[in-house]
């Protein structure tokens, strides 16, 4: 197939999408470096010599461009150039500045998902980036202790009661903000039914994206209609992980869930698994943490989150590492994830 013609294919299966977009002129450019384009591996200097080839500042507009043409078949990619946090979010969405959709999520309970959800959210609104969180848990555990709680809640979001802006509710760290959860979120459960039930945190969600930079959801300890949801709204899933004999598992059962939603969305795909409640005195943490760098080696973020005190205490008081004003290990870590996840986002 003619090159010229790859961008009379692209463009209508994108519009197709209900998205914006993709930015004609940078398909044309990359088209026109096809060589460099096909060499293209997960260095990152290859990536930096296509953007100043092409002349354009952002790198992860060209990484995602590079993938919605292989998904068409035009392009011959490494998979490892593609994978983990490169391809967040859609061409389509960089060119509109919409803000990432992120799911904390693993199906195993106790490793973290909420302290991370609560503190990376705090780190990056520390960081000047205005964030929202969702809390899709019926426990309600980042509500409580973010503080704002009362109705509506994101139960009512997602049965179309209430719009989206009137169930946000601002916390007392400036850039954060939150949609809270109750028991009643539980119900959610039974009525999310069908491919109309599977797309109702996206469709809620979509009117927020241009407001905020990060949107971090809460996800409950379970595969479910909730759990669904999550995935299907997300630009890329993030699972905690503890180094324990149960880690292998939780990532097999995570990455089977993953693949089940796919046919609702086909993007779907692990952002990154971050090791959590690391013990670095303990010998089987450290063997565990190779085993899954080994077997996830493009999907493993450098960043490592230790055992921590404060971790727990601030919980306890209803604050974020960031608000308690005390230098500690977790916080250090959190604030590294935060980089990451902005440098590579």
């Amino acid at each position: 197939m003619p090159w010229r013609s790859v961008e009379g294919m692209l463009l209508p299966s994108v519009n197709g999408t209900g998205l914006l977009k993709c930015k004609d002129e940078l398909i044309d450019k990359m088209l026109s470096e096809r060589r460099l384009f096909n060499a293209l591996t997960d260095h990152d200097a290859k990536v930096d010599d296509l953007a100043r080839r092409l002349n354009v500042r952002n790198k992860r507009l060209i990484i995602d461009v590079a993938r919605a043409l292989e998904a068409k078949g035009l392009a011959k990619v490494k998979k490892s150039f593609l994978s983990g946090w490169k391809v967040k979010r859609t061409v389509q969405e960089y060119a509109a500045g919409k803000g990432r959709i992120t799911a904390i999520l693993n199906i195993k309970g106790g490793v973290g998902k909420t302290t991370t959800a609560i503190n990376l959210g705090a780190c990056l609104a520390q960081k000047g980036d205005k964030t929202l969180i969702v809390d899709l848990d019926p426990q309600g555990s980042a509500t409580h202790t973010l503080s704002p709680q009362g109705k509506p809640t994101v139960y009512e979001l997602l049965s179309g009661e209430t719009a989206a802006s009137a169930v946000v509710k601002k916390t007392n760290q400036a850039n954060l903000d939150i949609i809270p959860s109750d028991l009643n979120l539980a119900a959610a459960e039974i009525e999310l039914t069908g491919a109309e039930g599977a797309v109702a945190l996206k469709e809620a969600l979509e009117g927020l994206r241009a407001e905020y930079k990060h949107i971090i959801i809460d996800c409950p300890p379970s595969f479910s209609a909730l759990t669904v949801n999550a995935i299907v709204a997300a630009d890329a899933i993030v699972t905690p992980v503890e180094c324990d004999q149960y880690a292998m598992d939780s990532l097999e059962k995570l990455t089977a869930a993953i693949e089940a939603v796919k046919a609702v969305n086909p993007s779907a795909h692990l952002g990154g698994i971050l090791m959590t409640r690391f013990n670095p005195k303990n010998d089987l943490n450290y063997g565990i943490e190779k085993d899954i760098r080994s077997k996830y080696p493009d999907h493993v973020f450098r960043t490592i989150i230790p055992e921590d005190s404060m971790i727990p205490e601030t919980a306890k008081k209803g604050m974020t590492l960031p608000q308690c004003g005390r230098e500690s290990e977790g916080l250090k870590a959190y604030a590294e994830l935060a980089a990451e996840v902005t440098a590579n986002g």
